[in-house]
C-alpha cells in the first residue's frame, strides 16, 4: 500500500510508514486506515495547545429525565461514530508540517455507565461533584479517542450525562450536529425502523476547499486591519501566573432579564445590527475605558462554514475560528454611530473569517497576546435540538420516541484565552453572560466587576443608544 491508495500523495513513503506504525499501536485492535489528509491549521493551533497545557475542551454535562436503554445509547453511538469520519480519527503530529489525521475503518468507543441510585442523598452529589472534577481534569489519549460519554443513573428515572469533547474534532456547532444523529440513531433502534439519515460530506472535502484558497490575499487582510496596533486589551488587576502556561478554570454568570433582552433587541432593529454586533460594542466600550484608550481588539469567534463547500451545513469537523475585533472611537462618538461602524467592519472582514487565529496572530507584534478576551455569541444546534424534544415531551405528557427528556445544566470550555465571554439567549427570553476565565491571571472579584459594568452599559445604551461614549458611566 502507498499513500495515494488513501486519498494523498503528498507523504513520503517513510513518513506514510510511520504513520502507518502509529496507527496500530494507538488502537486496540489495530483498525487499517481509510483516508489520510492534513490537519486544518486551526488543527493544529488546537492540538498545539492541548499539549502545552490541556485545553480546546469542552465539558456539557445534561440532566435526563425518563427511561434510557444502555444498551440501545452504546449502539447508537457505535454507528455515530461510522457514519462520521472525523469520530474515527486519529492525529499523527510532528511538527506544524507534518501534522496528519488518519481515519480508521472502524473505531470503538465505549460510554462509561455507573448506576449510584442506592447511594444516599449526600453521597449521590459528593460523587456527581468528584466525578465533574476527575472528568475535568482528564486528558485525551488517542488510543481512547476525542470524545467521551459518560452515563450516570442516580435514580430509578434520572441519570446525568458527561459528554466530553477535545476540539480538534469538532466545534460547538458541530454538537448539536451530532446530537440530533444520536437521538435519530437511538429513536430508530428503539423502535426497530429502518435507519434513514441523510448522507454526509467528509470533512476532507473542507480541507481540500481549504488548501486551494489564496491565503496570501487574506493574510494582507488582517495585515492592514491590524496595522499600528501595539496595545493588549486586557481586564484591570491582572496578574502574572506563577508558572507559564498556568491554567486554574474559573466560571461566572449572568442574566440580564427580559426587558433589558427586549430592549437589546429593539436597539438591534432600529439600527439595523445584529444582537451579536451590539454585545461586540458594548464589549469593546468596557475595555476601552478599562484601557484609558480610543483603540482596542479582541476576539470574536465565527462559525468559519464555507457556503462553497457542498454539504457544509451537516459536515462535522472543524470550522470555528477567532479573529481581531478591532474596535476605535474618536472625538464626541455615540454608541449608536460606533454600532454602526463595527457593523460595517464585520461585513468587510466576513471573506477573510476562515483565516486561521494562528496565522492571524504572527502579524502582530503582540503574537498571541493580541487577543486576551473573546467574544462567543451562542446560537448552537443542541439547545434547539434539545428544546425540541422537550417540548414533544410536554405535548405528549408520556415522553417522545427516546423515552427521555433532557435539560443542559452544566457547561464547562477551556480554551488558550484568558477570558471566554460566552452570550446565549435562554429559552425564557432572557440573555446568559458566561465569563469563562483563567483564574491564575484574574481573580472572581475582577470577573464579578466586569460583570457588573457590562450590565451598567446595557442598562445605559438601551434607554439612550445616541449616548455619546465619554457619558456612560461605570
Amino acid at each position: 500500500m502507498t499513500p495515494s491508495d488513501f486519498g494523498y500523495t503528498n507523504i513520503s513513503l517513510e513518513e506514510f510508514q510511520k504513520i502507518e506504525e502509529y496507527a496500530k499501536i494507538s488502537t486496540e485492535k489495530k483498525s487499517e486506515i481509510q483516508s489520510i489528509y492534513p490537519m486544518s491549521p486551526i488543527q493544529k493551533g488546537f492540538l498545539l495547545n492541548a499539549l502545552e497545557n490541556n485545553a480546546q475542551r469542552t465539558l456539557t454535562i445534561l440532566t435526563v429525565n425518563g427511561e434510557i436503554d444502555i444498551v440501545l445509547f452504546q449502539k447508537a453511538f457505535d454507528l455515530l461514530v461510522q457514519r462520521h469520519d472525523i469520530l474515527r480519527t486519529i492525529f499523527y503530529y510532528q511538527d506544524k508540517e507534518n501534522a496528519w489525521q488518519v481515519v480508521l475503518r472502524e473505531r470503538k468507543l465505549k460510554i462509561f455507565f455507573e448506576d449510584i441510585s442506592a447511594l444516599s442523598i449526600g453521597k449521590k452529589e459528593q460523587y456527581l461533584e468528584e466525578f465533574k472534577k476527575k472528568e475535568w481534569g482528564k486528558s485525551f489519549d488517542c488510543r481512547e479517542g476525542h470524545m467521551r460519554i459518560s452515563i450516570i443513573k442516580t435514580s430509578s428515572r434520572y441519570y446525568k450525562m458527561f459528554w466530553s469533547v477535545h476540539r480538534t474534532i469538532f466545534d460547538g456547532w458541530c454538537v448539536g450536529l451530532v446530537f440530533r444523529d444520536f437521538i435519530r440513531l437511538y429513536i430508530s433502534l428503539k423502535e426497530n425502523v429502518p435507519i434513514e439519515l441523510e448522507p454526509v460530506a467528509p470533512y476532507r472535502q473542507y480541507i481540500q476547499w481549504m488548501e486551494i484558497q489564496d491565503r496570501e490575499e487574506w493574510l494582507n487582510y488582517w495585515q492592514q486591519y491590524l496595522e499600528g496596533y501595539q496595545n493588549q486589551a486586557i481586564l484591570p488587576g491582572a496578574r502574572e501566573p506563577k508558572k507559564p502556561g498556568e491554567f486554574k478554570s474559573g466560571i461566572y454568570k449572568l442574566t440580564l432579564d427580559n426587558t433589558l433582552t427586549e430592549g437589546l433587541k429593539r436597539v438591534a432593529e432600529a439600527q439595523k445590527v445584529t444582537i451579536n454586533t451590539i454585545f461586540q460594542t458594548i464589549w469593546g466600550v468596557l475595555l476601552l475605558h478599562y484601557n484609558k484608550t480610543n483603540d482596542i481588539v479582541f476576539g470574536s469567534t465565527v462559525n468559519g462554514r464555507p457556503p462553497q463547500v457542498k454539504g457544509i451545513e451537516n459536515m462535522v469537523g472543524v470550522f470555528v475560528n477567532t479573529i481581531p475585533v478591532r474596535i476605535c472611537s474618536t472625538g464626541s462618538i455615540t454608541f449608536s454611530q460606533l454600532l454602526t461602524e463595527v457593523q460595517r467592519k464585520s461585513v468587510l472582514s466576513k471573506p477573510y473569517e476562515y483565516t486561521p487565529s494562528t496565522e492571524i496572530l504572527t502579524l502582530s507584534p503582540l503574537k498571541r497576546k493580541l487577543l486576551d478576551s473573546n467574544m462567543i455569541f451562542q446560537n448552537l444546534p443542541m439547545a434547539s435540538q434539545i428544546k425540541e424534544m422537550n417540548a414533544q415531551v410536554q405535548r405528549e405528557k408520556r415522553g417522545t420516541k427516546t423515552g427521555f427528556g433532557m435539560k443542559i445544566v452544566d457547561f464547562n470550555v477551556q480554551t488558550n484565552f484568558t477570558l471566554n465571554v460566552f452570550i446565549r439567549e435562554s429559552d425564557l427570553d432572557k440573555t446568559e453572560v458566561g465569563f469563562y476565565f483563567n483564574a491564575a491571571i484574574y481573580t472572581l472579584d475582577i470577573i464579578k466587576k466586569a460583570g457588573k459594568y457590562l450590565v451598567g452599559i446595557v442598562k445605559q445604551v438601551v434607554q439612550n443608544p445616541n449616548i455619546p461614549l465619554e457619558k456612560i458611566k461605570k
